[in-house]
């Protein structure tokens, strides 16, 4: 059952993070349709601070911006459940470094959306009328497989071998 009411159920918002974070770890701007109005302004905001100090494309620049928010939310306002979003946590940084390494940004974007973020004080999260839900047995299921630092909890995994080469 999907709690009710505005209060902002942590667990369906690390649920729903989860489900839409990509393998690279980046998390896609299509998440904030799902999220506040303050939220969505803080990506703006990042956005338009990352723009003229990189050349990446826009929509590079909008999942950094998404991803980091997202990162910073999980480490001021859900400590409680650390344990369900490390992982989570540490892709997602490792995406924001990728981009950002060769424009010596990483920690100047980190420090400015750390800034940022606490000026909304716990104001992110998921808006009143998402129905969105994922059950507390398949985020147990994750949880479990981050502790294994597995990828996939699906039955169908994905085996990468090395192709065979020429001696």
């Amino acid at each position: 059952m999907v709690p009710s009411g505005n209060a902002c159920p942590k667990k369906q918002f690390i649920s729903f993070i989860l489900s839409h974070q990509a393998f690279d770890g980046s998390v896609s701007s299509e998440v904030l349709i799902k999220l506040s109005k303050a939220t969505r302004n803080s990506v703006v905001t990042l956005k338009s601070w990352l723009q003229p100090r990189t050349t990446l494309k826009k929509s590079v620049i909008g999942r950094v911006a998404t991803t980091a928010v997202i990162v910073r939310t999980l480490e001021s306002d859900y400590k409680d459940y650390e344990d369900l979003w490390t992982r989570i946590r540490e892709k997602a940084v490792e995406y924001i470094r990728k981009q950002l390494i060769p424009f010596y940004l990483d920690e100047g974007f980190f420090e400015y959306s750390r800034e940022m973020l606490d000026q909304l004080g716990g104001k992110v999260c998921l808006e009143p009328d998402t129905n969105f839900y994922i059950s507390e047995e398949s985020l147990t299921d994750q949880h479990n497989a981050n502790e294994r630092n597995d990828d996939s909890v699906e039955s169908h995994r994905v085996l990468i071998h090395e192709a065979p080469t020429e001696d």
